[in-house]
């Protein structure tokens, strides 16, 4: 969903400045929130929004 912005050399370099991250998520980065979520260990976490976003709503 995000190639577009990533082969645009302006948005990409907009968007990365904005991430304290410094880089676009590899898939390898969501598994933990994923398995997490599917676990048992999650059972009651109910009504929240979990960004995995690297720091960027941070900013």
């Amino acid at each position: 969903m995000t190639k577009a912005l990533q082969n645009n050399p302006e948005r990409n370099t907009e968007i990365l400045a904005h991430i304290p991250a410094g880089h676009w998520a590899n898939p390898s980065e969501l598994m933990g929130t994923m398995v997490f979520l599917a676990s048992r260990a999650s059972d009651y976490v109910t009504g929240v929004t979990v960004p995995v976003d690297g720091g960027y709503l941070l900013r």
